[in-house]
Protein backbone atom coordinates (compact mmCIF):
# COMPACT_ATOMS: atom_id res chain seq x y z
CA UNK A 1 0.00 0.00 0.00
CA UNK A 2 1.27 3.47 -0.84
CA UNK A 3 2.15 5.84 1.95
CA UNK A 4 -0.22 8.79 2.31
CA UNK A 5 1.11 12.16 3.45
CA UNK A 6 -0.43 15.63 3.67
CA UNK A 7 0.48 18.14 0.99
CA UNK A 8 2.16 20.42 3.55
CA UNK A 9 4.55 17.60 4.47
CA UNK A 10 5.08 16.75 0.79
CA UNK A 11 6.10 20.34 0.08
CA UNK A 12 8.63 20.27 2.89
CA UNK A 13 10.05 16.89 1.87
CA UNK A 14 9.61 16.95 -1.92
CA UNK A 15 13.23 16.16 -2.78
CA UNK A 16 13.36 13.17 -0.43
CA UNK A 17 9.99 11.93 -1.64
CA UNK A 18 11.12 12.25 -5.26
CA UNK A 19 14.20 10.17 -4.44
CA UNK A 20 12.03 7.46 -2.87
CA UNK A 21 9.69 7.41 -5.87
CA UNK A 22 12.53 7.33 -8.36
CA UNK A 23 15.07 5.05 -6.70
CA UNK A 24 12.98 2.83 -4.44
CA UNK A 25 9.99 2.71 -6.81
CA UNK A 26 7.62 3.77 -4.02
CA UNK A 27 4.27 5.36 -4.73
CA UNK A 28 3.32 8.17 -2.40
CA UNK A 29 -0.24 9.44 -2.15
CA UNK A 30 -0.40 13.14 -1.34
CA UNK A 31 -3.52 14.25 0.48
CA UNK A 32 -5.27 17.59 0.65
CA UNK A 33 -7.74 18.11 3.50
CA UNK A 34 -7.40 14.41 4.33
CA UNK A 35 -8.40 13.20 0.87
CA UNK A 36 -6.10 11.78 -1.84
CA UNK A 37 -5.10 14.52 -4.29
CA UNK A 38 -2.28 13.07 -6.40
CA UNK A 39 0.40 10.37 -6.46
CA UNK A 40 4.16 10.66 -6.74
CA UNK A 41 5.66 7.78 -8.69
CA UNK A 42 8.63 7.04 -10.91
CA UNK A 43 8.39 7.71 -14.64
CA UNK A 44 9.13 4.02 -15.23
CA UNK A 45 6.13 2.99 -13.12
CA UNK A 46 3.92 5.42 -15.03
CA UNK A 47 5.06 4.05 -18.40
CA UNK A 48 4.48 0.50 -17.17
CA UNK A 49 0.95 1.33 -16.02
CA UNK A 50 0.16 3.07 -19.31
CA UNK A 51 1.45 0.09 -21.30
CA UNK A 52 -0.67 -2.26 -19.19
CA UNK A 53 -3.76 -0.14 -19.83
CA UNK A 54 -3.03 -0.20 -23.58
CA UNK A 55 -2.78 -4.00 -23.50
CA UNK A 56 -5.98 -4.38 -21.50
CA UNK A 57 -7.87 -2.23 -24.03
CA UNK A 58 -6.90 -4.60 -26.87
CA UNK A 59 -9.54 -7.34 -26.69
CA UNK A 60 -7.76 -9.62 -29.17
CA UNK A 61 -4.48 -9.39 -27.28
CA UNK A 62 -6.18 -10.09 -23.93
CA UNK A 63 -7.94 -13.12 -25.45
CA UNK A 64 -4.61 -14.36 -26.81
CA UNK A 65 -2.96 -13.95 -23.42
CA UNK A 66 -5.78 -15.85 -21.71
CA UNK A 67 -5.46 -18.69 -24.23
CA UNK A 68 -1.69 -18.80 -23.75
CA UNK A 69 -2.06 -18.99 -19.97
CA UNK A 70 -4.63 -21.76 -20.31
CA UNK A 71 -2.38 -23.74 -22.65
CA UNK A 72 0.59 -23.30 -20.31
CA UNK A 73 -1.49 -24.47 -17.33
CA UNK A 74 -2.44 -27.57 -19.33
CA UNK A 75 1.21 -28.24 -20.10
CA UNK A 76 0.91 -27.46 -23.80
CA UNK A 77 4.23 -25.65 -24.15
CA UNK A 78 6.65 -25.22 -27.03
CA UNK A 79 10.36 -25.25 -26.13
CA UNK A 80 12.10 -21.96 -26.89
CA UNK A 81 14.63 -23.58 -29.22
CA UNK A 82 11.73 -24.68 -31.46
CA UNK A 83 10.39 -21.14 -31.72
CA UNK A 84 13.66 -19.30 -32.31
Amino acid sequence: MAEAIPISEAKARLSALADRAEHQRERIVVTRHGRPSFVLMSPEDLVSLEETLDILQDEELVASLRLSRQQAAEGRLIPLHEVV
